[in-house]
């Protein structure tokens, strides 16, 4: 695995916590690939099998009981989050879904995550605001979506391994009704450019985040292809419950 595709998934992974505002507790329901036999279907991206089986050995419900609501599905296999109606496929463009986590607290929601075989990752949280499930309102979004700008402008002060983040300009334009903010992250001699886009449906808050290497146009280009295919696939469903 190269420098740039580790420091790309450590920064997802900050930007994970710190975007989400959280950590899954306990009861997590885990909705993940299969994994042992990498010689199949999944032969394309072998390392994604290793990795994914790792974490499910390190991930899976304690007590014994619990792992009555640990789920598997294949990488090819979509996953219909059902509070949205969202169906979320198996790959989008070079993007291949990796894992998919259900808690039962609606403050944690649903997270969907996808990898590709070389550096960009990207996540999907599906939440509320509270363990009610309320459905959230413009304004509890709107002040949500500031707090979560503001915190990733600041996490070179939280003591993780950030040298600098910036807000830079984006060049895609996004639907009215998302909140989009692009950033550059610099760390250890390493620039990572990622993508925040948060917008509501169903009551619900729909956080986006994708990352890659910010020297790799192409990479920008199949982040961008994501987006919109995950955009339009989101609007489809708000159509359909219309």
């Amino acid at each position: 695995m190269s420098v740039k595709r580790i420091w790309t998934y450590i920064i997802g992974a900050l930007l994970f916590l710190i975007a989400a505002g959280s950590v899954f507790l306990a009861y997590s329901v885990i909705v993940a690939p299969s994994g042992g036999d990498v010689s199949g279907e999944n032969s394309d991206v072998p390392e994604y099998a290793a990795q994914d089986q790792k974490r499910t050995e390190d991930e899976q419900i304690s007590p014994d009981a619990e792992n009555e609501n640990v789920q598997y599905l294949a990488r090819e296999t979509v996953y219909i989050e059902k509070s949205t109606g969202m169906t979320f496929p198996g790959q989008v463009g070079v993007f291949v879904k990796t894992r998919v986590r259900e808690n039962l607290n609606p403050v944690y929601g649903v997270t969907v995550s996808y990898q590709t075989p070389d550096s960009p990752c990207a996540d999907i949280y599906i939440y509320s605001l509270d363990p009610a499930g309320t459905p959230v309102k413009k304004d509890a979004f709107s002040q949500t979506c500031a707090q979560v700008h503001g915190n990733i402008l600041n996490m070179q002060q939280n003591g993780t391994v950030i040298d600098s983040v910036r807000e830079i300009a984006s060049a895609e334009k996004y639907p009215a009704e998302v909140y989009a903010k692009w950033y550059e992250v610099a760390v250890k001699e390493e620039t990572i450019q990622s993508h925040l886009l948060m917008f509501l449906r169903g009551g619900k808050i729909i956080k986006i985040r994708v990352s890659f290497p910010a020297d790799e146009s192409g990479d920008l280009n199949d982040a961008l292809l994501f987006e919109r295919t995950i955009l339009n696939a989101f609007s489809s469903s708000a159509a359909e419950e219309k």
